[in-house]
């Protein structure tokens, strides 16, 4: 298709473009979705408290939460090329609500892993990858900062949700928490998937584009990689480990920095707000880094954040004191910002967008691999040891391992070059 129609002030003028509805709708969906999720550290200990469960346990949830979200990822992510968000979103809301519901009727592990493990893994499965997959359809330019804004909607859900799931758990009970959290997701995730559109092309619009040179950034539709032809790239086993690392490095950080700094005598409202703090610090690490990607390089960009995330873990080792706690908190929330905002535009970048759900739904199955790997064996590592040292010390290694990883991918230019000959 002819590039010039892109560049009609009707198209690109903000504010009218309906890109920037599917922007906020998405963004709603990450708040509320990803809030929730970021609290699980929360319940940890009052759930552990009330049925005596140890930490290899829980962690094991969790863990198996994350590998039914991977594996559900790669199958919404290809209906979503299919068939577009909405009806994905749509199971989303219903999956996550009844998995919450669930949990706050729990008394047995067995139902933690079906309730949290398995219907909230899979409605988890149908947020990343789809909503991702839409934004870079609907941008070429400004395509990592608007996933920056849209993902930011997570840290938003963090600061708002953690604060308010401990008040909800010290002031009723954890049960009564996940209840008030089951109703929520439910109704905001459905109500603002109605708002989605597959592509521009659904209500007769193109793709943002700034400048036709942005354009020549990205990989054209008939030059994209199928899943099958990615797999045979050194680029995608590449980014493959360097999504693991961070599966495993982000959610062992997610599940336990709250039981770490408890460990060693922190206050446990003080250290709700750990996560509170991860999470507004990576609002401007999405949207910061995300702009700063569009216009320096999304590899560049994407090797910084891994580098401050490996940094952070090492310094964690030796630090206990609560100041640091906090300023290690931010760091890991506008690294991990940047990385999640980066990782689909600079899987566009290699592959294109043809089945971009597809290859990012199969990375974002890897990168839970290390996700369920992490939480378990950080949790198993403490209940041997009764300390965190080594569990970060592992992660801490695999973060640096993650960025002379990104230092090695190269552009997937050959297929491209034959088909614009």
């Amino acid at each position: 298709m002819d590039d010039k129609p892109v560049q009609r002030p009707a198209i690109v003028k903000p504010g009218l473009y309906y890109g920037y509805i599917i922007v906020l709708a998405t963004f709603c969906i990450n708040l509320i979705v990803f809030g929730i999720r970021i609290t699980y550290g929360i319940f940890f200990n009052p759930i552990a408290s009330e049925f005596g469960w140890d930490s290899a346990s829980l962690s094991s949830v969790f863990s198996l939460s994350i590998l039914v979200e991977g594996t559900f990822g790669m199958i919404l992510g290809k209906l979503n090329d299919r068939f577009g968000p909405r009806p994905v979103l749509i199971l989303t809301g219903i999956f996550l609500g009844a998995g919450y519901f669930f949990m706050s009727r729990v008394n047995g592990l067995w139902q933690m892993y079906l309730f949290y493990g398995i219907l909230v893994g899979i409605g988890m499965g149908g947020t990343i990858v789809p909503v991702l997959t839409t934004i870079s359809r609907w941008f070429v330019s400004r395509r990592a900062i608007m996933a920056g804004v849209v993902l930011s909607g997570g840290g938003i859900g963090a600061l708002i949700l953690s604060p308010l799931s401990e008040w909800i758990i010290s002031s009723y009970s954890w049960q009564t928490a996940y209840f008030v959290m089951s109703i929520v997701v439910f109704i905001m995730v459905i109500v603002a998937a109605m708002f989605l559109k597959k592509d521009p092309a659904a209500v007769g619009l193109m793709p943002y584009l700034k400048s036709a040179s942005a354009k020549q950034k990205s990989i054209p539709d008939d030059a994209s990689f199928s899943l099958k032809k990615a797999v045979r790239t050194n680029q995608f086993w590449l980014m493959g480990f360097v999504f693991i690392v961070y599966g495993y490095v982000g959610y062992s950080v997610v599940v336990h920095l709250v039981p770490h700094t408890i460990s060693v005598g922190t206050d446990p409202a003080v250290a709700a707000g750990f996560i509170a703090t991860f999470g507004i610090a990576g609002i401007p690490g999405r949207i910061f880094l995300g702009g700063m990607a569009d216009r320096i390089g999304n590899k560049r960009v994407y090797m910084v954040c891994y580098a401050i995330f490996s940094l952070t873990l090492v310094a964690l080792l030796a630090v206990r004191e609560t100041w640091f706690f906090y300023i290690a908190s931010a760091l890991f929330g506008v690294s991990s910002g940047g990385i999640m905002s980066i990782a689909a535009a600079l899987t566009v970048d290699l592959f294109g967008l043809k089945s971009h759900g597809e290859i990012f739904g199969t990375l974002g199955f890897i990168n839970t691999i290390g996700g369920a790997l992490g939480p378990f064996i950080a949790g198993y590592i403490f209940d041997v040891t009764a300390g965190y040292f080594t569990a970060f010390l592992i992660c801490a290694v695999a973060g640096v391992l993650a960025v002379m990883s990104i230092l090695m991918i190269k552009p997937v230019t050959a297929k491209a070059e034959v088909h614009n000959t």
